[in-house]
């Protein structure tokens, strides 16, 4: 089972919207190093329990993200074009003025 790097910062950040144990075997296998069968071991659980767990808890961890996604570029969005138009305000007040010549 290939790991999933993304899933160690999503569990800092979102490990509590997982249930207990799967916060404790997701941890175990991203953050202890441990495998499956160490885990099944260690928790009284089969290796085929374990790693349903793991698949559950990844699942979960990116159905959050992909939430997150879905709601924050329109939010970006409206930023990114209040920014543009104060940037462009301060660049005209920082330009020095256009003269003029009358013929």
């Amino acid at each position: 089972m290939a790991k999933d790097l993304r899933i160690t910062f999503l569990l800092d950040f979102y490990g509590d919207m997982l249930t207990e144990k799967q916060r404790e075997v997701v941890e175990c296998y991203y953050n202890e190093d441990l495998s499956l069968a160490e885990i099944a071991e260690e928790k009284g659980i089969t290796r085929q329990g374990v790693r349903d767990g793991i698949k559950r808890a990844e699942q979960q961890l990116l159905a959050v993200i992909a939430a997150i996604r879905r709601v924050l570029p329109h939010r970006l969005v409206g930023e990114h074009i209040q920014l543009d138009h104060r940037e462009r305000r301060a660049e005209r007040i920082a330009q020095p003025p256009r003269v003029v010549e009358l013929k």
